[in-house]
């Protein structure tokens, strides 16, 4: 799992604005990171149980480590250590 890629979809943001606009950002960063992890890993040969629980930590853990702003502009490999910790904390289980 370490080694599948992610695309992180960063939807664009034309004309909103304000708090509303960012609720919206990030109601579809986490929808379309969730859908691609997901769908990475078990492309990857990942248990989809597995890959739905390291998903879920990986984006809460962008999302108490990013704000809004940072998840626009955010690079899969910045991704790449929280996901390392998830899967680390799913090994353990």
């Amino acid at each position: 799992m370490r080694k599948t890629l992610l695309t992180l979809s960063l939807p664009v943001l034309a004309g909103a604005c304000g708090q509303a606009g960012e609720d919206a950002f990030n109601r579809e960063f986490d929808a379309n990171f969730r859908a691609s992890c997901v769908s990475s890993a078990v492309k990857g040969g990942v248990a989809e149980a597995i890959a739905t629980q390291t998903c879920t930590c990986t984006l809460a853990g962008i999302n108490e480590k990013f704000s809004t702003a940072d998840k626009m502009a955010m690079s899969p490999e910045q991704a790449q250590p929280i996901m390392a910790e998830c899967v680390n904390k799913a090994v353990q289980q």
